[in-house]
């Protein structure tokens, strides 16, 4: 698996677009440290199997051995056994007798900023921390500068030696390493855990614009390496000395992640939840035996051409999981997810800010730029809340006003319950619900949902009812179901299930069985306008299937399945089967669009039903399934991802599709040739597990939702003319209202005067009648008419209360005021005015003034005034 810093993100546009800024390759970068890191820490790169540190007058490596960072065994789909003591091996370059001031200066900005909220203590806390792709310590050595930095997968350092530089005073001391030797003019170190070569060091000068060697070679004493320049050059100019380190004994890429879960926003950015390794100062030099630190939630936010915006970790000192992740009506990022530490970072008003057992779930809200932890949670009780890593899913919505609800399963005898229609545990595991406030502060209810043997719930949404509808397996033959319900009883071994909660949570409306004599699982669900519930699962056997729909037979499948909000008459089943899946065929994402056209996505399925525009008709990794309404027809199916059998299920895998049809899809692969557009680049793997990040639009997506979009000039000075651009999409009918109490008016781009100086939200709804059940869209504006510079042109400073001083009517921002006598020579100046000059000391007469305020609607005032006295 690759380091998340530098994960090789592939997306798809449609019919394979190509992205303007490409990924690069594993590149790594130097990280600032803004208080995440020990002080002495200047900046961070990771590198394969360990960490760079760079310090004032040295740099310190850090290596784990590989079984350090092994997740998940792929071959067999469970957690490898954990090991009491991982070797690692620590060592420190130091640069001998080296200028102690030497000023650290970074360059080539990453675009990418990064945050970390790791452990419960604020004040370690980081947000906004940039990265760079080169540092330079300038004057290391007296006319000797070091550029370190990366080109490509490897990293470099260069020393730039200036007229008067001597190479002969550069040395670097090896301390703790293994074994250092010069081997083939190569510099050979070993540890305990691996090898570094730095290539034969590379010397030149650029003389008249070309570049000219210069011979070089590595100088070894004891452990103090140096260099030897053994050709004559020129000393009046620079000479660059250029070695370049390989990493050779490493795990693969860099340092592993477990890609599990992802969604998008209302603007088309892509958000991903991995579990990531976090950064591993060393305490101990040499050789040392460590336990396994904390592996913590990183979330990715990437921007509609796969930019990445932000990186932000969280997490404590053990190990953390995401397991889903939701944008709210504030675009604020929330995220469920599981952790062991008792350090988790939580907010000041959490609900619960303490650990409870060895597994707890958790709730974290992120503001939209993911540089504040806006609110944090733990909840459980006494016993494991979901399971370790990706092997068991959970659910997370948000309604209207920006509830947060969750599901998931418990093992605790003790999980919270609050008005919940289940108080107590009746099984080995329960599922769960909650319910909390957009705060994270008030649980306002939850409830166990189970029976006699396991159960888990791993999806959740909301109605327009405020119902709450979930989704899940069941191994419990005594379900609470109702008597209306679909089926009342169990049908196989395990089964899907299905339940419909009440808006406070002290009712259990509905549940139903779902399923077959077989193995069955219901993995999402989805609502219509009208309420109806649809599901999607795994199915082992052929699923019932209702008549008129398409369908496929085959030993293990999908089922989509859509009932009303009772759960007591079925509209339509299906089942879309295939033969010797060599996967469990987990789906990743469900949707049902506008038009009631239904998506999902799964773990590939061999002879799954393709269509004629597949993208790949070769199997594959991923299967994409579109069926039109009431599943009547297919209407897209084809393979995608990482050829044969190179992926790692995750039966936890919350992916998402938009209504839009758009997939945005997150795996981990060991393939080193999963499909990506013409011009992208696809990094070689050596081993473990990629993180695979696709957006996928579904050829057949015919829902055309309303957008509604506007835009116009959003400041000025009363009154304030604005003309309105509408910008909105499938849309025949508009109603503007102007929030200045005036009347609405219906024309498509309307111009509008606001006469007062104010702050006015403007409402623009588009509507379209024509368009499936969903036929108006609403967006706001927000425009500021400001207060225009005005000022007297008579003053009588008489102290009567009345016209006594300069009053400049402008808002509350800073002013600047100067005053001119009539031959212009400058007789009162302030660069902050607060309306208190009365010229008292000046003259009956005629007086000019200049006035600027660069932060008001109008910038500049000049004119005159008259004193009289």
């Amino acid at each position: 698996m690759r380091n998340f810093f530098f994960l090789i993100l592939i997306f798809i546009f449609s019919s394979l677009s190509v992205l303007a800024n490409a990924p690069a390759l594993y590149q790594p970068t130097f990280i600032q440290n803004k208080g995440q890191w020990p002080n002495a820490v200047f900046f961070t790169a990771t590198l394969p199997q360990g960490w760079l540190f760079l310090e004032q007058t040295s740099l310190t490596y850090n290596f784990l051995e590989p079984d350090y960072f092994a997740h998940e065994n792929e071959a067999e789909k469970k957690i490898p056994e954990t090991k009491n003591n991982y070797a690692g091996h620590a060592f420190k370059v130091s640069f001998v007798n080296a200028n102690s001031k030497a000023q650290i200066i970074k360059q080539q900005k990453s675009p990418t900023y990064y945050n970390y909220f790791i452990g419960n203590d604020a004040a370690k806390w980081a947000a906004g921390v940039n990265a760079f792709q080169k540092i330079t310590y300038q004057e290391l050595f007296p006319h000797i500068n070091l550029d370190v930095y990366s080109t490509a997968d490897h990293l470099k350092y260069d020393f730039v030696i200036a007229p008067g530089g001597k190479p002969e005073v550069i040395q670097m001391e090896y301390q703790d390493v293994s074994s250092i030797i010069i081997l083939n003019g190569k510099l050979q170190i070993k540890t305990s855990v691996n090898e570094i070569i730095e290539e034969k060091p590379y010397a030149f000068q650029i003389v008249n614009g070309k570049k000219q060697e210069v011979p070089c070679s590595f100088t070894l004493n004891q452990n103090k390496v140096g260099f030897a320049i053994s050709g004559n050059y020129n000393t009046a100019l620079p000479l660059i000395i250029d070695p370049e380190i390989i990493f050779v004994t490493y795990i693969g890429a860099a340092l592993p992640i477990s890609a599990n879960c992802a969604t998008s926003d209302t603007k088309g950015n892509l958000y991903t939840g991995s579990q990531a390794m976090g950064v591993q100062y060393p305490v101990t030099a040499g050789t040392y035996q460590t336990t396994r630190a904390g592996n913590n939630i990183a979330i990715t936010k990437y921007n509609t051409s796969g930019g990445t915006l932000y990186a932000t970790f969280l997490g404590g000192s053990r190990s953390e999981y995401p397991l889903d992740l939701e944008v709210n009506k504030a675009e604020e990022l929330v995220i469920l997810g599981t952790t062991s530490s008792d350090n988790f970072p939580t907010s000041v008003a959490a609900y619960d800010p303490s650990h409870n057992s060895n597994l707890d779930y958790i709730l974290s809200k992120l503001n939209i730029s993911g540089t504040t932890l806006v609110a944090s949670t733990y909840i459980g009780g006494n016993g494991n809340e979901g399971a370790n890593l990706s092997l068991s899913p959970a659910g997370l919505t948000v309604d209207a006003q920006d509830n947060i609800y969750a599901c998931g399963t418990s093992e605790s005898i003790n999980f919270p319950i609050k008005n919940g229609f289940q108080k107590n545990k009746a099984g080995d595991y329960d599922g769960v619900v909650v319910k909390f406030n957009s705060a994270l502060s008030d649980l306002i209810w939850s409830s166990y949902l189970g029976g006699n043997a396991l159960d888990i719930i791993s999806d959740i949404k909301v109605g327009a009812s405020g119902n709450v509808y979930v989704g899940g397996l069941t191994l419990s033959t005594d379900l609470p179901t109702n008597a209306t319900a679909i089926n009342r009883n169990a049908l196989g071994l395990k089964d899907g299930f299905v339940a419909t909660i009440s808006a406070d949570g002290n009712q259990l409306l509905a549940c139903t069985y779902l399923g077959n004599a077989g193995t069955n699982l219901v993995q999402f669900i989805d609502l219509d306008a009208n309420e109806n519930v649809y599901a999607v699962g795994l199915s082992y056997g052929n699923y019932p299937v209702t008549a008129g729909v398409f369908s496929n037979p085959g030993s293990r499948g999908y089922f989509v399945h859509k009932m009303n909000s009772g759960l007591s008459s079925t509209f339509f089943s299906t089942y879309i089967g295939g033969v010797n899946s060599a996967f469990e065929p987990v789906p990743t994402a469900f949707k049902v669009d506008e038009c009631e056209n239904i998506y999902f996505s799964g773990y590939g399925l061999t002879s799954a039903p393709l269509s004629n525009d597949a993208y790949s008709k070769t199997f594959s990794s991923l299967y994409l399934c579109q069926l039109s309404k009431d599943a009547r027809e297919l209407v897209y199916g084809s393979y995608f991802g990482s050829p044969g059998v190179n992926v790692h299920v995750h039966a936890a895998n919350h992916s998402s599709i938009s209504n839009q049809g758009l997939l945005y899809h997150i795996e981990c692969t060991t393939s080193s040739n999963y499909p990506i557009g013409s011009g992208l680049y696809t990094p070689k793997i050596n081993g473990g597990n990629d993180g695979a990040v696709l957006k996928f639009a579904f050829p057949g997506a015919t829902a055309n939702p309303i957008r509604a979009l506007a835009q116009a000039p959003t400041s000025s000075c009363a009154p304030f003319s604005v003309q309105f651009k509408n910008n909105s999409l499938n849309s025949t009918q508009f109603t503007w209202n102007f929030g200045d109490n005036t009347p609405e008016v219906t024309t498509r781009d309307p111009e509008h005067t606001f006469r007062n100086p104010g702050k006015y939200q403007v409402r623009l709804i588009a509507r379209n009648l024509s368009s499936c059940k969903i036929t108006a869209d609403t967006t706001y504006l927000e425009i500021e008419a400001g207060t225009p510079l005005r000022a007297p042109n008579i003053i009588t400073p008489n102290q009567d209360g009345q016209n006594d001083y300069f009053k400049i009517t402008v808002g509350n921002v800073k002013t600047s005021l100067k005053i001119y006598n009539r031959w212009g020579r400058l007789v009162y100046q302030n660069d902050d005015y607060k309306n208190n000059w009365g010229g008292e000391d000046l003259a009956t007469g005629t007086y000019f003034y200049v006035v600027e305020s660069p932060e008001n609607c109008e910038k500049f005032m000049k004119g005159w005034v008259e004193i009289a006295h």
